[in-house]
């Protein structure tokens, strides 16, 4: 897997998506600004929901739904985890 730098301070979540979709950060950011996310907006900081459409918007399977962490032993084999 080849890494994708954030272009924007924001933009971790999209240079996420580009890395495991495997395209530009440019690509995300434009599929992105068709669905109205933006880096800037603070939804995208926290909020696992504009990160788990774009990943589907990109071809990407997610699991049905936001999963807690309990141990980097039940973590599937490709996961996001949010820090903060």
């Amino acid at each position: 897997m080849k890494p994708v730098v954030q272009e924007e301070k924001t933009g971790c979540g999209l240079a996420c998506v580009a890395t495991l979709a495997e395209v530009s950060y440019a690509a995300v950011k434009k599929s992105a600004h068709k669905q109205g996310i933006s880096a800037a907006d603070p939804k995208l900081w926290s909020d696992t929901d504009y990160i788990r459409k774009l990943c589907t918007t990109l071809g990407i399977k997610v699991a049905k739904s936001e999963n807690s962490f309990q141990s980097w032993e039940k973590l599937p084999k490709c996961a996001l985890l949010a820090i903060k």
